[in-house]
């Protein structure tokens, strides 16, 4: 009967750790969507759909740093400024790394943000996430900002 229970222990401990260790991977996928829906919202351009993705934008901090200063904006500040533009935008990312745990996450990446497929400024950016009511919402958008002028942007087009 010993090592009925102990069998039965061993078995629940494994799935308990398969479930947790999907539930992470899981996670990293919703973080990956929230990314990839933020790029598709810049090209269409879709402020409806890029708010989806913020906690209330009143509690979100959006800075971007560079040579010419800070620039302190929202999200609806940003994808307004793409709407009201007859420009073709797109923003690329590079070497995207996910850092989460249940409650909180980190994204970071290279990134390229282009006009009529033309490279304007590039750099880092990092943002901070929370899991809100089982949804991956962005809190925080911190980016540096290098004019195509000032320095080559390092990857492909």
């Amino acid at each position: 009967m010993n090592k009925l229970k102990k069998s039965v222990l061993l078995i629940c401990l494994f799935f308990s750790t398969q479930l947790f260790s999907q539930n992470k991977v899981d996670d990293k996928q919703l973080i990956q969507e929230v990314v990839d829906n933020f790029k598709e919202s810049i090209v269409n351009k879709d402020l409806d759909s890029f708010l989806e993705l913020f906690v209330d934008e009143k509690k979100v901090s959006w800075v971007g740093a560079g040579a010419f200063g800070s620039q302190f904006s929202s999200p609806t500040g940003f994808i307004n400024m793409l709407k009201y533009n007859d420009d073709k935008v797109r923003e690329d990312f590079h070497n995207i790394k996910i850092w989460n745990d249940n409650s909180i996450a980190v994204v970071t990446f290279d990134y390229g943000f282009f006009i009529n497929d033309k490279v304007s400024n590039w750099g880092k950016e990092s943002w901070m996430l929370i899991k809100q009511k089982g949804l991956w919402k962005i809190t925080s958008v911190n980016f540096s900002m290098i004019m195509a002028s000032q320095k080559e942007y390092p990857f492909q087009n």
